[in-house]
C-alpha cells in the first residue's frame, strides 16, 4: 500500500461509519432541498465539479488552510471536537448562504466537523477530500431518487 494511504485508511471502522453516515446525513438535505431551493446543475462539467472540484479546493482552503492555522495557535478542545474544528466548521457552513437557505448552510456544520476530524487524525488532506466527495455524491443520487429537480437536462 503506498504510504500515502495509509494515514487515510488506517481508521477503518471510522471510515464505514462515515461513510454509512452519509446516506442518512445528506437524505434529509435531499428530501427538503426541492421544499426551499432549486438547484440546476445543467451538465456533466458541473458534476464533476460538485463531486471532485468542489470538495478538493474547499477542503484545502477550510481544512488545509485555516484549520491548520487555528490548530497551530489553539489547541484546544470542547469535548472530542477541537476549537479549530467548530471554528472552521462554522465559517464552511457560512460560506454556504451564498446561494443556499440558512437551515440548509447551517446543517452543513455536521459533515464540516466530520471532515475536520478526519483532517486532524492525520493531518492530510486526502482523508477529507474523499469524505467531502463521498457526500456530495450522496446528495446528488438521493436527490435524483426522491424526485428532486432534475440534475442533468
Amino acid at each position: 500500500m503506498p504510504f500515502a494511504m495509509r494515514p487515510m485508511l488506517a481508521d477503518g471502522l471510522l471510515w464505514v461509519a462515515a461513510v454509512a453516515a452519509a446516506v442518512p446525513a445528506v437524505g434529509v438535505l435531499a428530501w427538503i432541498t426541492p421544499l426551499v431551493w432549486r438547484p440546476h446543475w445543467p451538465s456533466i462539467g458541473a458534476l464533476f465539479w460538485f463531486v471532485l472540484v468542489a470538495p478538493t479546493v474547499e477542503e484545502i482552503v477550510f481544512r488545509g488552510g485555516f484549520q491548520e492555522w487555528l490548530l497551530r495557535r489553539d489547541a484546544g478542545r470542547i469535548g472530542p471536537i477541537s476549537r479549530a474544528n467548530g471554528l472552521a466548521s462554522v465559517v464552511f457552513a457560512a460560506c454556504h448562504l451564498i446561494g443556499h437557505p440558512p437551515a440548509w448552510a447551517a446543517a452543513m456544520v455536521l459533515p464540516s466537523l466530520l471532515f475536520g476530524l478526519f483532517y486532524e487524525r492525520a493531518r492530510r488532506l486526502g482523508g477529507p477530500i474523499v469524505l467531502h466527495a463521498v457526500y456530495n455524491a450522496a446528495y446528488l443520487a438521493l436527490l435524483g431518487a426522491i424526485g428532486g429537480p432534475a440534475l442533468l437536462p
